[in-house]
């Protein structure tokens, strides 16, 4: 799966919570966090500039922790913030500009 697909596939997770309430995040997520987790070491792994090194490593191991506390705790509330705000923020580093439309979900 690639950046674009598993940003489309958590935006539709994160929409179908939404829209019906099934509370089923856990079960849902479950498939993708191999391949998150990838990509958040990806992320560890590239040479950011040295100005914004230091966020960015920080903010990926907050993120990480975060998802690990929403499964743990089974905060369905977490999850969707961590998958939506913070996930998602360093996929559409990664996304082509004219694949997000002007809300920002990337649904075409």
């Amino acid at each position: 799966m690639d950046d674009k697909q598993l940003y489309i596939e958590i935006t539709n997770i994160n929409y179908k919570e939404l829209a019906y309430s099934r509370h089923r995040l856990q079960e849902e997520y479950r498939p993708l966090f191999s391949q998150i987790e990838s990509f958040l070491q990806s992320m560890l792994e590239i040479e950011w500039e040295a100005d914004i090194r230091d966020y960015v490593i920080s903010d990926i191991m907050g993120i990480m922790n975060d998802i690990l506390e929403a499964y743990d705790n089974e905060d369905d509330v977490l999850m969707m913030d961590v998958m939506a705000y913070g996930v998602q923020n360093y996929l559409k580093l990664f996304l082509p500009e004219d694949f997000l439309d002007e809300d920002g979900t990337g649904n075409e």
